[in-house]
């Protein structure tokens, strides 16, 4: 009778450490760019990074992340806690060549005024 005892417990205790598993919390980034959505799991609590971000092509343009659709409230490196939708504005980069001490150098900025 120990011995079944014994082993009910040893069972029990090995259904408890498996159920103890803590499971990471996701929530969803919604990126909308041009009436079209994008959909991905982070982890709660992280911040949206530039890797995150579903574009491609990061050399031609610049991307603002904003909370609402008319580009209003800006988001600023917060922590992701619940759900949302992230309205990506898409910004042009032009180049600028310049010679300085005989040296041509190449910049790529911002098309635009700072508002842009």
């Amino acid at each position: 009778m120990k011995k079944i005892f014994m082993l009910f417990l040893f069972i029990l205790s090995i259904l408890c450490l498996l159920g103890c598993k803590k499971e990471i919390e996701k929530v969803k980034v919604n990126f909308i760019i041009d009436d079209i959505s994008n959909v991905i799991e982070i982890e709660k609590g992280a911040k949206i990074t530039n890797d995150l971000i579903p574009v491609d092509d990061f050399d031609e343009y610049e991307y603002d992340l904003y909370y609402d659709y008319k580009y209003k409230n800006k988001y600023n490196d917060e922590e992701i806690n619940k759900d949302i939708d992230i309205y990506i504005k898409k910004i042009e980069k032009v180049t600028i060549e310049f010679i300085y001490e005989n040296t041509l150098y190449t910049l790529k900025v911002r098309k635009g005024n700072k508002n842009n």
